[in-house]
C-alpha cells in the first residue's frame, strides 16, 4: 500500500513538472502549446494506464472471481441435494451416512451407531463407493 502511494506521488510530481515545462516553452520559444509534444504524452500515459487497469481487472475476474463463484454454486447445489442415506465426506475428514437433516445441520452415522451433528456447510462431497473400485479390479 505504501509503495502504491509513493507511485501516485511520483506520478503527480512528474506530471506537474511536465506541465510547467510545457507552459514555459511557448513563452521562451514561441512554440504551439497544443503540439503533440506538449499534450499527447500525458494523455497517452493516462489512456495506457486505464487500459492496463481494465486488463488487470479482467485477468483477476477470470483467474479468481469466476472460478470461486462456480465452486460456491456447485457446493450450494450439493447442500440442497442432500438426503437421508447419502454417504458424505466432511471438511474435517469424517466419513459417514446421513441419518437426519435439519435446517442448517445434518446428523451423520460415522461408525456403528456413533452419531455426529455437523453443519451442512462442512459437507464437502459425496463419498465414492470403495467396494465398486475393488470389484472392478478383481474382474480384470
Amino acid at each position: 500500500m505504501d509503495s502504491l502511494l509513493r507511485f501516485f506521488v511520483f506520478a503527480q510530481e512528474n506530471l506537474g513538472t511536465a506541465a510547467a515545462d510545457a507552459a514555459a516553452a511557448p513563452a521562451a520559444g514561441g512554440a504551439d502549446p497544443f503540439s503533440a509534444a506538449g499534450c499527447g504524452a500525458s494523455q497517452g500515459g493516462t489512456l495506457s494506464m486505464v487500459i492496463w487497469l481494465v486488463l488487470l481487472f479482467g485477468l483477476m475476474y477470470f483467474m479468481l472471481i469466476r472460478p470461486q463463484k462456480k465452486q460456491r454454486e456447485a457446493h450450494q447445489k450439493l447442500m440442497d441435494s442432500l438426503k437421508k442415506g447419502d454417504r458424505v465426506v466432511t471438511s474435517g475428514g469424517l466419513l459417514g451416512t446421513i441419518v437426519g437433516l435439519a435446517e442448517g445441520h445434518a446428523i451423520l452415522d460415522t461408525f456403528e451407531g456413533t452419531k455426529v451433528r455437523i453443519q451442512k456447510a462442512h459437507i464437502t462431497g459425496l463419498q465414492t463407493d470403495p467396494s465398486a473400485k475393488g470389484n472392478e479390479n478383481e474382474k480384470k
